[in-house]
């Protein structure tokens, strides 16, 4: 169970890398498209965190706990923050076609990593660090 839990990790982690991705490529053109982090556009930091999450599914269960949670806490952080601001003060995430912000996609889906890592790499622990 634990290596399809994985796997589906992994895949969904790949949708985020796609994902962030293409928002960072656009603003690596455009410029516009991401908001920025003192010097650094918050897409950038969501794509590396995305692959910090895939990079999780791919190795052993003691390194994969920490791994996971250094790729998943600015997923959620930034995600959150984000929504909330875009939801209630003004908008500042970028906006699919349909005009739904990005950011909701992002909350969402770091919930779905957290329960998927729960149950492959943190309930039943023994010996965790």
């Amino acid at each position: 169970m634990t290596n399809l839990l994985r796997i589906v990790l992994a895949i969904l982690a790949l949708i985020g890398i796609f994902s962030g991705g293409n928002l960072s490529l656009t603003h690596f053109h455009t410029g516009d498209t991401c908001p920025e982090l003192g010097p650094i556009p918050a897409c950038y930091l969501v794509f590396l965190a995305y692959v910090g999450v895939f990079v999780s599914a791919l190795v052993t269960q003691h390194l994969a706990r920490r791994i996971f949670l250094i790729g998943w806490a600015p997923i959620f952080g930034l995600a959150f923050i984000g929504a909330l601001l875009h939801t209630f003060v003004q908008e500042t995430c970028p906006v699919d076609g349909n005009g739904v912000p990005q950011c909701y996609y992002s909350l969402g889906l770091s919930i779905i990593l957290f329960i998927l890592a729960w149950f492959a790499f943190f309930r039943n622990r023994k010996g965790a660090a």
